[in-house]
């Protein structure tokens, strides 16, 4: 994608924004909210027709795309929202509007057993014949819809932060399967808010900023900082300054506060005039913690003090 521009009345969404998604590489894509990226995804997909610029896929120009001519061409999107139908087997879910059968009649048997052998072929993954996507774990409903892409001989995989609902061992799991897909010569562009996931997975990644592309660098041998100062302009530490305050004494204190199965052994203080933050991937109990402070969940174990009670 090169010199793709686009505006919406007054507003310039795209301004000569550039994409190149190299075969068998995974391509992280970031920027603040506004900074175009999901505008050329729209792009790529046929969603949003650009008001100028050239889309070159698998060595062929393209123009007047559409979602279903852009699928045609390979390209296919993984999006946050899981878009299965819940009462829908594995096959139906892979196979749904390319469904196998003679003439009119739909092989719901042909559509399982291609929907298991993509699955072992592609993951080493193995799950009971007819069942459901409501009965599947989030990351297996992700492995559902990449398998529907690449039924349909995926060549470029888009996904949007696919990351968003998973535990730390799902989103582990998710990364070798993209991977595995790279290894194979597929293109994955990876669209995260997550700099640790970026570093960790990416080949390269282009920075958005303002509708257009300010650079691509390999996110292993360029700081995060770094990163993170191309997509706001200026330096991380021009936007959180330390500030010298004097703090008071704890308000509040917590020691050795666990819950089976979400934290063990947590211990902080919290004096007047500071804030603490709380972080971590969805499962790590940052927020279990928290519901543990409010009442939400009760401990079962160690000691919370507010002023000293």
């Amino acid at each position: 994608m090169t010199g793709i521009s686009k505006r919406f009345g007054p507003v310039r969404a795209l301004e000569n924004a550039n994409l190149e998604i190299a075969r068998g590489s995974i391509l992280g894509l970031v920027g603040q909210n506004g900074a175009g990226k999901s505008t050329i995804i729209k792009v790529l997909a046929g969603i949003i027709k650009p008001d100028s610029g050239a889309i070159v896929i698998n060595g062929e120009t393209v123009s007047a795309l559409t979602p279903a001519s852009v699928e045609k061409l390979g390209v296919h999107f993984i999006h946050q929202d899981r878009l299965l139908v819940p009462t829908a087997t594995v096959g139906e879910a892979v196979f749904l509007g390319h469904e196998i059968g003679l003439g009119p009649f739909v092989s719901r048997r042909a559509m399982e057993r291609r929907a298991a052998d993509l699955l072992k072929r592609f993951f080493g993954m193995e799950l009971p014949a007819g069942t459901l996507v409501k009965d599947l774990t989030t990351a297996q409903q992700k492995v559902v819809q990449i398998t529907r892409a690449l039924a349909q001989k995926a060549s470029v995989l888009v996904l949007d932060e696919p990351t968003a609902a998973l535990v730390k061992r799902e989103v582990d799991s998710l990364f070798d399967v993209l991977r595995r897909l790279r290894d194979d010569g597929i293109a994955v562009v990876f669209i995260s808010h997550y700099m640790q996931e970026i570093e960790k997975l990416c080949d390269r990644v282009t920075v958005m900023r303002n509708g257009t592309d300010v650079g691509t660098v390999d996110p292993r041998q360029t700081p995060i900082d770094e990163i993170i100062a191309m997509m706001i302009a200026r330096d991380v530490g021009e936007m959180f300054p330390k500030r010298s305050v004097t703090l008071g004494a704890p308000v509040l204190e917590v020691s050795k506060l666990r819950l089976g199965g979400s934290f063990e052994n947590i211990g902080f203080n919290v004096r007047a005039g500071e804030i603490v933050g709380f972080t971590g991937l969805l499962g790590s109990g940052a927020k279990e913690i928290v519901q543990c402070l409010f009442g939400l969940k009760t401990a079962e174990g160690g000691q919370i003090k507010v002023e000293g009670r």
